[in-house]
């Protein structure tokens, strides 16, 4: 007796693929919700911050990366208004690296990005009887959202991704049962 099995792995594959890109697109899009009807503690009085949290760039079967986050930018224009929020700024004097070289540092891994230094609670500089008392802890703490939200839809993906692929499975099934 002869068996023949018709493996097709280039069909399976693709499926996965865009299974996969699926997935990764769906927790994107649940972390931005997450995020615009707050699922943190930090909220902002203008709206510019949530408003401007979006999924930027959807992945594809073929380029599985998704890329989404808060792109509101500084009123002057330059640098990022929603990085600063997310990761919090040391002290201009306190010799330790900006929000932007903690990033860049941790190459984008919002998980590997360091606290502003000093650590502690901020307060103020203020001058007393004409003698300036520096402030102590960052010039401004983290007022996290953006990683609160990951932290919650991230740990979903493989279920995201198992989802698209047998909700691909059950159509391909149905086009195979009325097309023959």
């Amino acid at each position: 007796m002869t068996v023949r099995v018709d493996w097709k792995g280039a069909q399976v594959q693709a499926s996965v693929r865009e299974a996969c890109a699926k997935g990764l697109n769906h927790t994107a899009r649940e972390t931005v919700s997450l995020i615009k009807y707050g699922a943190h503690e930090y909220m902002d009085r203008t709206g510019r911050e949530t408003e401007s949290t979006v999924v930027d760039k959807e992945a594809t079967p073929v380029d599985l990366t998704v890329r989404w986050g808060a792109f509101a930018k500084k009123e002057s224009g330059e640098g990022s208004y929603s990085a600063y929020l997310e990761v919090g700024t040391s002290r201009p004097d306190s010799g330790s690296p900006t929000a932007i070289e903690r990033i860049a540092a941790a190459q984008g891994r919002m998980w590997d990005i360091p606290p502003p230094q000093p650590p502690g609670m901020h307060t103020d500089t203020i001058w007393i009887g004409g003698r300036k008392v520096p402030g102590k802890g960052p010039l401004m703490t983290a007022r996290l959202a953006l990683r609160p939200a990951a932290e919650i839809e991230y740990p979903l993906l493989p279920e995201h991704i198992a989802t698209a692929y047998h909700e691909i499975a059950l159509v391909s099934q149905y086009r195979a049962f009325f097309t023959t």
